[in-house]
């Protein structure tokens, strides 16, 4: 009989430290699984040649700035100084879509 409960005891002990163990690794799954989202929505923010899509959006501005094709706002005259398409470029690339 006190062989038994002495069995019992030390399952009982082997059964906390698994419980802990397992508890320990599925926080670890967790953090590791936030952490990959987090990666994901960085690497969805970028396109294929590394640029986020706000640098492209600028770059987009600035070639229409050097073409003379940029306008201040919808039909506007066209933008002659450099620091108002960038003014104009940044504008854009914080707006959403």
């Amino acid at each position: 009989m006190k062989h038994m409960i002495k069995h019992l005891k030390d399952d009982k002990a082997m059964f906390e430290r698994e419980a802990k163990e397992d508890s320990k690794m599925i926080k670890k799954l967790s953090m590791k699984k936030a952490e990959d989202s987090k990666m994901m929505k960085k690497m969805s923010k970028k396109k294929a040649n590394g640029k986020s899509k706000s640098k492209m959006k600028i770059a987009k501005v600035m070639d229409e700035f050097k073409k003379g094709e940029l306008n201040s706002g919808k039909g506007g005259p066209v933008v002659k100084k450099p620091k108002q398409a960038i003014a104009i470029a940044i504008k854009i690339a914080k707006k959403r879509k």
